[in-house]
């Protein structure tokens, strides 16, 4: 798993965004988007989507899910990687 885990953020890093091991607790918007089958894609269609401020993508089984603006993070969830939209960043500064 970690072989995969770590192979989809440095996809992720080549196409220039950023994500981390880890899924975003709570704040469920969209589950499992269909078509939708690696990290870019999922951190695309979480940009693409004004309601989205983070997304979740499982290794395993490829599965995307998009996250509304509350919640957090658990970082020790090894099967999952996640990243947030621009705009998350931008809901919280002044």
């Amino acid at each position: 798993m970690r072989f995969y885990r770590e192979a989809h953020l440095e996809s992720l890093g080549n196409a220039g965004m950023v994500g981390m091991k880890g899924a975003w607790l709570y704040g469920d918007y969209i589950n499992a988007v269909p078509g939708v089958e690696d990290p870019v894609a999922c951190a695309t269609a979480c940009e693409n989507d004004e309601k989205c401020y983070h997304w979740n993508f499982q290794v395993l089984s490829k599965r995307c899910d998009l996250k509304a603006q509350n919640g957090g993070v658990n970082q020790d969830i090894s099967d999952w990687i996640t990243g947030n939209a621009k705009r998350s960043f931008e809901a919280i500064l002044p």
